[in-house]
Parts: C-alpha cells; sequence; structure tokens
C-alpha cells in the first residue's frame, strides 16, 4: 500500500492505477501523437497532441463549453469567457520571461492589473505580487516547471489556456489542488478538435466580426480583441496575452520582459545557463513574431490603445512599441 502511494505521489497528477500511469508516459503520448500525425491530413494534425486524451464539446457559436481529459475522465471546471472577473481600470501590465525583469525592483510597482505568462510566477520568490490574470499556451512548461506550474494554479486567478495544457495539467499535475479558475481558448489555426480554418475562413471571419481582424491569412497572423473567436498565436505566449489584455478593457498596457534577444543564449529571468530550457523565439521571430507585433502595434494606436515596452534592449524597436524605462512607473 505504501508502495503504491508513493509511485502515485511520483507521478504528480490526480492519474491512479497501472493503466492510467502507463498512459500518461511520454514514450507512449508520443506514440499516440504520431499515430494521429501520419493518419490524418495537414487541416487537422495539428490535434496530434490532444488525441485521445481531450474531448472538448462546444455550443452554437463554436465556443468551447465543456472538456474532459482521459485517462481518469477529468472533467475540466471550465470558466466560461463571460464570467471572468473583469477589471474597472483601463492600465495593465503583462510580465513575460525576458532577463530584463530582474533589472525592475517591484517593490517600487503598484500593479493593479496584472497578467502574467509562464514562469512570471517565480517573481513571487522575491516580490509580493498579485497575479489577476495567467496565460499558458505550451504544455512543455506544465511538464518542465511542475512547481511553477503547481504554484500558479494554487492561486486566485483566471488562467487562459490551450487545450494541450489540459492534458497536461492533468497527466502531471493533480487537478484536485486547483484552485484558479480555468478559460479555455483556441488559437485561430490550431482549434481544439476542429480542422483549421482556411484562408477564404479567415476572411470570411473578419467581415462578420468586428473584433476578428487578419492582417496575413496566408501565414494566420491578424489580432483577436475577443478571444471566444479564436488568438492568433504569432508562435508566443506573449501575443495571446496582448489579445487577451485588449478583451479585458485596457487601453494603456506595458510589458516586462519583451527582450525576444538571443532567446536561444540567454536563460530567462528566474532561470540559469544550467536550468534553461529551449526555446524556438529566434527560430519564429522574423517570420511570425516580429512582423504581428509590428502589425498590431499599429492596429492598436489607430485605436486608441497604447502598448509600451518596459525592456530598452528589446531587439523589437520603438516602431512596434515605445520602449520606456520602468522607473517611469514609479
Amino acid at each position: 500500500m505504501k508502495e503504491k502511494q508513493n509511485r502515485e505521489k511520483n507521478n504528480g497528477s490526480g492519474i491512479s492505477g497501472p493503466v492510467g500511469r502507463l498512459l500518461t508516459q511520454k514514450p507512449v503520448v508520443k506514440l499516440f501523437s504520431s499515430i494521429w500525425a501520419h493518419t490524418h491530413g495537414d487541416d487537422l494534425k495539428h490535434n496530434k497532441r490532444l488525441w485521445p486524451y481531450v474531448r472538448v464539446w462546444r455550443d452554437e457559436h463554436g465556443i468551447i463549453t465543456k472538456a474532459m481529459v482521459s485517462p481518469g475522465k477529468w472533467k475540466v471546471p471550465l470558466t466560461a469567457f463571460g464570467d471572468v472577473p473583469r477589471p474597472n481600470l483601463t492600465t495593465g501590465h503583462i510580465i513575460l520571461s525576458g532577463p530584463s525583469v530582474k533589472e525592475i525592483d517591484y517593490n517600487q510597482l503598484d500593479l493593479p492589473v496584472l497578467m502574467g505568462v509562464n514562469g512570471a510566477i517565480a517573481l513571487r520568490q522575491r516580490f509580493d505580487l498579485k497575479f489577476d490574470y495567467y496565460t499558458i499556451i505550451d504544455d512543455s512548461f506544465i511538464r518542465c516547471r511542475q512547481s511553477l506550474a503547481e504554484e500558479i494554479l494554487a492561486q486566485d486567478l483566471t488562467l487562459f489556456v490551450r487545450a494541450n495544457v489540459l492534458r497536461t495539467m492533468a497527466h502531471h499535475l493533480n487537478p484536485n489542488s486547483i484552485k484558479c479558475r480555468i478559460v479555455v481558448f483556441d488559437e485561430v489555426d490550431t482549434p481544439a478538435c476542429c480542422v483549421k480554418p482556411s484562408e477564404s475562413d479567415l476572411y470570411k471571419k473578419a467581415r462578420l466580426e468586428p473584433d476578428f481582424h487578419v492582417f496575413d491569412a496566408k501565414h494566420y497572423q491578424g489580432f483577436s480583441a475577443d478571444p471566444r473567436l479564436g488568438l492568433f498565436g504569432a508562435r508566443t505566449v506573449a501575443y495571446d496575452a496582448l489579445q487577451l489584455t485588449v478583451w479585458l478593457g485596457m487601453k494603456e498596457i506595458y510589458f516586462h520582459g519583451l527582450d525576444m534577444k538571443d532567446t536561444n543564449a540567454t536563460p530567462r529571468f528566474y532561470e540559469t545557463k544550467e536550468t534553461a530550457i529551449g526555446t524556438t523565439l529566434d527560430r519564429n521571430f522574423k517570420s511570425a513574431i516580429e512582423p504581428s507585433f509590428r502589425a498590431a502595434g499599429k492596429f492598436l494606436r489607430e485605436r486608441g490603445v497604447q502598448v509600451y515596452n518596459l525592456s530598452l534592449g528589446s531587439v523589437l524597436d520603438d516602431g512596434v512599441f515605445p520602449r520606456v524605462s520602468w522607473e517611469i512607473l514609479v
């Protein structure tokens, strides 16, 4: 009995029983992913990390209303978009993981509306920060930074995730310990358990929906001010977080740690060179990240939303977002 309890504790999740533990092992997950990828076309291939574990239900508008993750049939306690607590302020902050975050003295700042992504929660080890919202799109963060993920899920905040993150949460963490509100959204080019939309589909939606704007349909670049319609990914969680923060009603937004500089050689603010996890930011910067942010900066300025970058050394120049010192906030 004691040996069984130790095995389940080491598993770190609510998954129990030998079959359940086997089905959540990395080689098995990769096998299912490979089977899906080799038996489905390009318009469905993005679901390879979901099958056969994640099932979602949608309403008549295509919005995910229910989700279940196997093994264990965890019925995810989803919060609807309409039930997300909304701030009555219009200035918001998004804390990312760039090394310039270490230069900011958060003891001197008042951040009333705060969105975090991935490892931003590590700042709570040094500062008394209250995150109101959080965004995670990469399941590898849950898998590789389990202690940080557990701390996020234990907070009184609203966590926005893609469906693939639900699988990793269920397989690597204990769903019974979750205290935060969970909201699931789709990225435009990877709708969960659905076919990838075509270029014409994107233009049609843009014509019908005033909050859905397409910059480049061929490369699935645009800006969505309503996450119920899907968010444009741009290959970085920072872009998802920006769209969500605009949806929450923020008119003045400050990015913390938006460095985007030599990311493969420079650890995140909470890492060392020995503990750093690889990233695809450098690989995707010119093709997806930079053009998306540049178009979004112009788009938002035209609509009265001002975005500032607190990373003075960011590779995103002032034509994207003005770079300013964090000390202007003191």
